[in-house]
């Protein structure tokens, strides 16, 4: 990773750490708790579909959180068959949404839009380099984050008890495994 990139990611996380930037944009900069009003889950792997597990994230998402929206953020989207196991099991219409990832339109008005090709023409861009996909993912997190507020949650996270829970502005983490 290039150096201007890490220094964009370290800017971005301070100012989400900040509390400054995770609300959505029109409400107040000031304001102490960021919406939550959306849950985000982001799949940028090319590959079609998602696997049993984070169907299970998904879903164990949507039923603890009834009062928040479930977005699935997605490069290749979810084959109709996964679709068809989170409708049939609760996923509804009305909370549940699967949105095609368009990298352009969602970094344009953020800090991120630097890292477009067609905003820097000369700087390193997220579609290059040896962690490119890595990057992108990180990009699409900050950009929800930033752009609508919420929760973000890795797919892999099956979620026990409902965010609403948390305090404001917080972190998480998974449990590390050392060996």
């Amino acid at each position: 990773m290039s150096s201007h990139l890490i220094l964009i990611w370290i800017q971005a996380l301070l100012l989400l750490c900040n509390g400054l930037y995770v609300t959505p944009l029109g409400h107040s900069i000031m304001s102490r708790c960021p919406s939550r009003e959306h849950i985000w889950f982001v799949h940028t792997s090319r590959t079609e579909g998602v696997g049993q597990s984070a169907l299970c994230a998904i879903r164990s998402a949507y039923v603890l959180n009834p009062e928040l929206q479930v977005h699935v953020v997605t490069r290749s989207g979810l084959m109709g068959a996964e679709k068809a196991w989170l409708r049939s099991n609760g996923c509804g219409h009305d909370r549940f949404f699967i949105e095609p990832l368009n990298l352009t339109s969602l970094l344009y008005d953020t800090p991120l839009r630097v890292l477009l090709p067609s905003f820097n023409k000369t700087a390193s861009t997220l579609e290059t380099g040896r962690y490119r996909h890595n990057n992108i993912a990180n990009a699409v997190r900050v950009a929800l984050l930033f752009k609508y507020g919420g929760a973000y949650l890795d797919l892999d996270m099956i979620s026990v008890r409902p965010l609403r829970v948390l305090p404001c502005n917080c972190l998480g983490s998974q449990e590390v495994m050392t060996r």
